[in-house]
């Protein structure tokens, strides 16, 4: 939802059916990453550009190196998930493709008020976007088995409450 206030289109990428479905409900268009040519149609549907920007939001390198396969020459890459393994880029493909990257958590100060009136407009928007987002509402004490859960794909998002 956010993404459509920037963008005229949003693609949604990811092997989960029912985060696909729930991407589309919103708005997005969906490619499942398992399908052999979905490289190839996201090409197609960008004019053989590629998307102008893409928002990496797994951790993993190879997420990463699917946002800069993916991204147009001279777009922008922004991946906001965690990354812990070693990745490898490689300086040529970085230079030939002319990509910006962007890494790390939004700054909370500098982007709050925009950030809430963002949150305010798509929450008035779509009333049931953040009951539908969220899951399951567990304790913290019961983190290790819902993300045991995310890991095997059988939920999605999940709020701790203390």
């Amino acid at each position: 939802m956010a993404a459509k206030e920037k963008f005229e289109t949003v693609y949604a990428i990811d092997p989960v059916a029912e985060r696909r479905a729930m991407a589309e409900r919103y708005g997005a268009k969906s490619l499942d990453p398992t399908s052999q040519d979905f490289k190839s149609t996201l090409k197609s549907l960008t004019n053989n550009r590629g998307p102008d920007a893409v928002l990496e939001v797994v951790g993993h390198p190879d997420a990463l190196y699917t946002a800069l396969e993916l991204v147009r020459v001279t777009g922008v890459v922004s991946s906001c998930g965690v990354h812990i393994a070693p990745m490898k880029l490689v300086g040529d493909d970085l230079y030939a493709k002319g990509v910006k990257m962007c890494f790390g958590r939004c700054h909370v100060r500098g982007v709050f008020e925009e950030s809430l009136g963002l949150l305010k407009r798509v929450t008035e928007a779509t009333p049931h976007l953040i009951e539908e987002f969220v899951q399951k509402r567990i304790k913290i004490g019961d983190a290790e088995e819902y993300y045991k859960l995310f890991n095997e794909q059988k939920i999605g998002k999940v709020v701790f409450e203390f």
